[in-house]
């Protein structure tokens, strides 16, 4: 069995941008590892533009890290851009990416990076923000 609950859609607050939503570790912790969500699939042509993550428990110790895949290869080419949650925090955010153009037909998938030391993130969100 797999170690995760997952539900991920997408949709948009305007005829301008679209928020791709994956939805992690519902009621559990979380466990690094590749591929810890369903892929979503671009229906247009976007650019990324912002990268939003909530745990509802916060890492402790370290922080929550996501790696973000387009097309099975990571957005972040700059290891240190990659999105994360603060040891101690609930939020976090990015606009540092490496690639930010998507097509019709990209996929988009989520790694786990790191969990936290002490206490693991549970409940998670991670959005990213694409604009037409």
């Amino acid at each position: 069995t797999d170690d995760i609950t997952i539900n991920a859609t997408s949709g948009g607050t305007d005829t301008n941008s679209r928020f791709f939503t994956f939805v992690l570790h519902r009621g559990e912790n979380a466990t690094t590892g590749a591929n810890k969500t369903n892929k979503l699939i671009a229906d247009k042509a976007y650019t990324i533009n912002k990268a939003y993550a909530y745990a509802t428990t916060g890492p402790t110790g370290a922080a929550l890290i996501f790696d973000i895949n387009l097309n099975g290869s990571t957005i972040w080419s700059t290891q240190a851009n990659r999105l994360q949650i603060a040891a101690g925090a609930n939020y976090g955010t990015q606009t540092s990416f490496n690639s930010t153009s998507l097509v019709e037909g990209d996929v988009l998938s989520i790694d786990i990076d790191q969990i936290g030391s002490t206490i693991a993130g549970s409940d998670i969100t991670v959005i990213l923000r694409g604009d037409i």
